[in-house]
């Protein structure tokens, strides 16, 4: 193999490399968002016992955090699949 294949190599596989850090810092901004939405839940629902729409609204952000979670994770799983098979 020549210098100049081995440069092409050497970039393709940077490229690619690039690609999946960038898959991997959207995942973790699906997760900080998904935490967060999930801890202001749990802080409605603390501070709002005595008031039941702050307990409806400190769980339904709950719900709404998990599910930001499950599609961070699929959404990083599926792309991150897409980038290996090319």
């Amino acid at each position: 193999m020549s210098k100049k294949e081995q440069r092409i190599t050497r970039a393709q596989w940077l490229e690619e490399e690039r690609t999946l850090l960038s898959n991997e810092r959207t995942f973790l901004a699906y997760v900080r968002t998904a935490l967060t939405a999930v801890v202001f839940g749990l802080a409605l629902m603390q501070f709002g016992k005595d008031n039941p729409t702050l307990v409806k609204t400190g769980a339904s952000a709950i719900f709404t955090g998990a599910a930001v979670g499950i599609i961070g994770l699929v959404h990083f799983a599926m792309h991150k699949k897409m980038i290996r098979n090319k």
